[in-house]
């Protein structure tokens, strides 16, 4: 007798601890498939800001060729109708991309250091008068 209860009670045991690692498994199991959904949705995400990005990249060189485009028609405007030296002494001839611009913004760029101020036919001979 001593024996059947022995047994029973390590048959017991040993159910208790099946339906446990069972619970164990089921529970991880769920886990797994909440963290799956969860990758899956953030790749979604991912994916969404990787196309936005590309999108605009895009956009964004589209409207730099039209900048580089009209900044190149303002060079030729101002070759062709200001004196030399006014425009060369700006330093911007032969530059392209976005240096130029941080560059001349410079305490010590060329073009903080020239301030003309030009009369009303000097701002018609320039093609300047659209600014008023």
């Amino acid at each position: 007798m001593v024996y059947r209860g022995r047994v029973s009670a390590g048959q017991a045991l040993a159910e208790r601890r099946q339906r446990d690692q069972e619970s164990a498994l089921a529970s991880s199991q769920r886990e797994i498939l909440r963290l799956r959904q969860q990758l899956g949705d953030r790749q979604s995400t991912l994916d969404t800001v990787l196309q936005s990005k590309q999108d605009l990249e895009a956009e964004l060189g589209v409207v730099w060729e039209a900048a580089t485009r009209e900044e190149q028609g303002m060079r030729e405007t101002l070759l062709n109708n200001s004196p030399s030296r006014g425009v060369q002494s700006l330093g911007l001839l032969g530059r392209t991309g976005p240096d130029w611009f941080s560059e001349a913004a410079e305490p010590s760029a060329p073009l903080k250091a020239h301030h003309h101020h030009h009369s009303a036919n000097d701002v018609e001979k320039l093609g300047l008068d659209f600014y008023s």
